[in-house]
């Protein structure tokens, strides 16, 4: 039997409020990194389909998001357009055209090499980081300048949309422009079942725990976090 992630959450005593937020987010620009950035998108998505809103995905790689992943994370993959854009700048267009259509209320740009962040402990692979060169040789963030998120900005704010890109480290996208800053984290927890209410049959050695920390904000609390615990499957971790 498949489970949802979000049908396994374990409720914790903080009540504490996700600060990335599609409401949060929308007729701005925010940059999202870490190694648990797949699970904060997976919460923003899934709180614009719930809406009946649409979501476009644009890619800086060839390897888009596992769609079973999506599913159990509660993210119907099937009505989400991939586009793959080989260069920061094309995927910018890509997001340009995107929000000019009004069709879509989420624009994701994916610009971070999948299992490469600079959050995760231990060197980076080099054959992943020449796979990445091959994929994209003058791949460079820096080349999304003022000028162009500006003009992303303008675009948000007419169609009260929200713009998030995907980064591998914070600060990728050097830019003023930029409404806010998350970066993610993912660690192992051991919860005990009893007193969260979960069956006895599911052992706590299977919780983990992603958090989103607020590093930056032109408005609200800077480093404001959040921590939400999920149960997976067993051989997850």
């Amino acid at each position: 039997m498949l489970y949802r992630a979000r049908d396994l959450t374990v409720t914790t005593a903080d009540d504490e409020r996700d600060p990335l937020s599609f409401e949060r987010l929308r007729g701005h620009i925010a940059e999202l990194s870490g190694p648990a950035a797949l699970e904060a998108v997976c919460g923003v998505v899934r709180e614009v389909q719930q809406r009946k809103a649409a979501v476009i995905w644009v890619l800086g790689h060839r390897l888009p998001p596992f769609a079973p992943d999506l599913e159990l994370n509660g993210v119907t993959a099937s009505s989400i357009p991939f586009v793959f854009a080989p260069h920061p700048l094309a995927a910018a267009q890509a997001a340009e055209h995107s929000l000019r259509g009004k069709a879509f209320e989420l624009v994701l740009v994916d610009l971070a090499w999948p299992g490469e962040t600079a959050l995760e402990p231990g060197p980076a692979d080099p054959r992943r980081r020449n796979a990445r060169k091959a994929s994209a040789p003058e791949l460079g963030l820096r080349s999304i300048d003022d000028a162009v998120l500006g003009r992303l900005l303008r675009l948000c704010e007419a169609a009260h949309a929200a713009l998030l890109f995907i980064t591998a480290a914070p600060g990728d996208l050097s830019a003023s422009l930029v409404f806010a800053r998350f970066t993610t984290e993912r660690k192992k927890r051991i919860c005990d079942s009893a007193r969260s209410g979960t069956q006895a049959a599911v052992p706590p050695s299977r919780a983990y725990e992603y958090i989103v920390t607020l590093s930056k904000t032109k408005t609200g609390r800077p480093g404001e976090v959040y921590r939400e615990v999920l149960r997976g499957p067993h051989g997850m971790l």
